[in-house]
């Protein structure tokens, strides 16, 4: 379960991306199989009791999250090589912005605009098809 502070390349990225909506981006050994996940500050209230809470509190302040990365993911590692060979690639922006919709899927969190997430996936999907029918 530890967990790894230092800097790795795609945490400032990432960090810029999303300072919106995160307190901090850290890469981290606890994750095995996917490639992100968010994390409560500490103190923080967990994402469940939070929706129960915002149905009788309507002055129930924002908590930003933390979201760990997983550097052994392909899809990480994948954004690192992307980063370094190509930085001002125009798709960057969209794959960090779906890395932080699929860690908000993951624990039950509703996404601020599904059908937004749900264009990118499908065109996601549709560029991997292509490219497997190209290389047959």
């Amino acid at each position: 379960d530890e967990v790894i502070d230092e800097p790795h390349h795609p945490d400032d990225r990432i960090r810029l991306r999303l300072q919106d909506q995160l307190a901090e981006v850290r890469t981290s050994t606890r994750l095995v199989d996917s490639a992100a996940c968010l994390v409560m500050a500490e103190g923080g209230i967990p994402p469940h009791l939070r929706r129960i809470l915002r149905q009788t509190r309507e002055d129930l302040p924002e908590e930003k999250r933390l979201l760990e990365i997983n550097p052994s993911h392909p899809a990480i590692q994948a954004l690192v090589e992307l980063l370094e060979k190509k930085p001002d690639h125009p798709g960057i922006d969209a794959w960090i912005d779906d890395l932080f919709a699929q860690a908000r899927i993951a624990e039950g969190t509703p996404l601020e605009d599904p059908g937004a997430f749900s264009r990118r996936f499908t065109s996601l999907v549709a560029e991997s098809v292509k490219r497997a029918l190209e290389a047959s």
